[in-house]
């Protein structure tokens, strides 16, 4: 999560961060050292695949109520003023907020529900917003949590899973989609995506995913009531980066959007109204990396004011796509994008003291369904993932 590309939700200091990276199909980057454990892709696979029948792994975290009462002193900061530099020079103060600590009124806050895990690579709310989803990856091994949206204690989920990154939940909350991508078949290309109750059980492969590289998750409800998974891709024989749409429960999976023009595609957001927005985590060959609104074979990069060597995550509802960035300074901030215009809002969020400062990335974005509420993970300096509920704010947040 701190490559000097848009990563597609890649910690490469973290542990199994090697497994993973070579699952992927990803080798490190300069200024990113490759985690010492990384080994052969077989290797990766057969011992990911001992999730299955190894004791369930604890999660590796500290959780933190999720109104800290340091942070609440500290008063935290605002969002980072997309002043010089990066794509966004001479936009200056647009958007900031006055200093001081508290949401301001036209604000968002951003409150912890915990700190200090380590191998997060997706997160996603219960439909109502009370519950969060988390994967997480540790050592070469795999889970899936879920815990409180006002903080407490982690309940697992599932340890069946061999390398979980990107999820959702569906609209009922019962169930959980996730992509493995160490769920593989020999000949094809890596990953699926999985079902599972969210209150736990065996995942179900979803058979129509095979071979297609399954990244980047949304779900998305029809006007007739079907509900549709969209997920980046690409073909069995390695064609051209793919947006698909998959009918559940069980497929087939059409491809949606195809494009020669995108290298990596990876995060993806269907607003209702039939967009697509997707991150390309290498860049595309005629765009540097960033968020892109794709049609059929026309995929366009959008103007965002975001540093242009930093993770990206995407989330929509009704009317508004999400995306979490850096600015300039290397601070988080939150944007609102119009899709009936692509127009962007820099939405003024009061961070907590400790994942407001530069250096804080974010690894993950997901809103709820029913509910104004945002999940975001973020990556601190140290490596650390925090896990954010963010709520408040004008657009579609109240």
């Amino acid at each position: 999560m701190r490559r000097r590309r848009f990563s597609p939700m890649l910690p490469d200091s973290l542990p199994g961060a090697g497994a993973l990276a070579v699952a992927l199909g990803f080798t490190a980057t300069a200024g990113c050292d490759p985690a010492p454990d990384a080994r052969s892709p077989a290797d990766a696979r057969t011992d990911a695949a001992r999730a299955d029948t190894d004791a369930p792994p604890p999660p590796d975290a500290r959780l933190l109520d999720a109104r800290r009462p340091a942070d609440a002193a500290a008063g935290g900061g605002t969002n980072d003023a997309r002043g010089t530099g990066g794509e966004d020079a001479g936009r200056g103060d647009a958007g900031r907020a006055d200093a001081g600590g508290g949401a301001p009124s036209d604000g968002a806050t951003a409150e912890i529900i915990a700190g200090d895990l380590t191998g997060v690579h997706g997160l996603a709310p219960s439909p109502d917003g009370t519950v969060v989803y988390f994967s997480q990856v540790t050592g070469e091994r795999g889970a899936l949590f879920s815990l409180p949206a006002e903080g407490g204690a982690p309940t697992l989920v599932s340890a069946g899973l061999s390398l979980p990154t990107d999820l959702v939940v569906s609209p009922d909350g019962g169930t959980i989609y996730v992509v493995d991508v160490g769920d593989d078949t020999p000949g094809l290309r890596g990953g699926t995506i999985r079902a599972l109750p969210a209150t736990g059980g065996v995942p179900r492969t979803i058979e129509h995913t095979r071979g297609l590289d399954p990244r980047g998750l949304d779900l998305a409800v029809s006007a007739d009531g079907a509900q549709h998974l969209y997920f980046s891709g690409r073909g069995p024989r390695g064609e051209a980066a793919t947006i698909f749409r998959l009918s559940l429960p069980d497929g087939p999976a059409e491809p949606l959007v195809t494009s020669p023009a995108l290298t990596a595609p990876d995060a993806v957001s269907v607003d209702p109204g039939g967009a697509v927005y997707l991150v390309d985590a290498l860049g595309s060959t005629t765009a540097p990396a960033g968020v892109f609104r794709a049609t059929g074979e026309a995929a366009v990069r959008l103007p965002l004011g975001l540093a242009a060597d930093t993770p990206v995550a995407l989330a929509r509802r009704p009317g508004h796509v999400f995306v979490a960035g850096a600015g300039a300074a290397r601070a988080p901030l939150l944007l609102s994008v119009d899709p009936a215009t692509d127009r962007e809002r820099l939405l003024t969020v009061a961070w907590p003291a400790s994942t407001g400062a530069p250096g804080h990335a974010p690894c993950g974005l997901r809103a709820a369904l029913a509910a104004p509420v945002l999940v975001l993970c973020l990556a601190g300096p140290d490596g650390t993932n925090t896990l954010l509920r963010i709520t408040g704010a004008p657009d579609g947040l109240r």
